[in-house]
């Protein structure tokens, strides 16, 4: 994770450096938005542990983990919308809502369109009719996509180290 935010917040703040003084944006929008990008980095490394603690094997691991990070990038936003084709829009505010929260990139973007003020309505969410979650809920929601995956391998972890006879004795 150290190594992640180092290169997020180096590679971000160059940019960020010449928006701030060139476009004029705010700079706690630009943190803003530098922070959401560390809590989706950390989700992910966080899924990435657990399943490389599932996995024992490197190279599983290592495809587990690109395939869980495609899923939930690319492929769960199209089923997603294919659900939604499928019902003909027939998808309750809530459910639609529970939905999105179900995936750490959805969580991302709606934080990272919150931080810049006016963007939100072209989330599509508004076209739908459905307002989006609450910033609490979304930090809530983006914490435990952290917290969870990361408690369990390290509880896993912890469990095969006490079981490992060779590391007691």
């Amino acid at each position: 994770f150290l190594a992640l935010t180092t290169a997020v917040v180096a590679g971000l703040a160059i940019s960020g450096g010449a928006l701030i003084l060139w476009m004029d944006v705010p700079l706690l929008e630009y943190a803003g938005i530098m922070l959401t990008s560390l809590f989706l980095g950390a989700s992910f490394l966080a899924m990435a542990f657990l399943l490389s603690i599932l996995a024992r094997e490197p190279a599983r691991a290592l495809a587990t983990s690109i395939l869980v990070w495609i899923f939930f990038v690319f492929l769960f936003d199209l089923i997603l919308i294919g659900t939604l084709i499928a019902s003909k829009g027939d998808v309750s505010d809530t459910l639609f809502r529970v939905l999105l929260m179900l995936n750490p990139a959805d969580v991302f973007r709606i934080l990272s369109f919150n931080w810049v003020e006016g963007a939100v309505p072209s989330l599509g969410m508004a076209a739908a009719g459905v307002d989006p979650p609450t910033s609490s809920l979304l930090w809530a929601v983006m914490s435990a996509w952290i917290v969870v995956p990361a408690s369990v391998g390290l509880w896993i972890f912890r469990r095969r180290v006490a079981a490992d006879a060779l590391v007691r004795s």
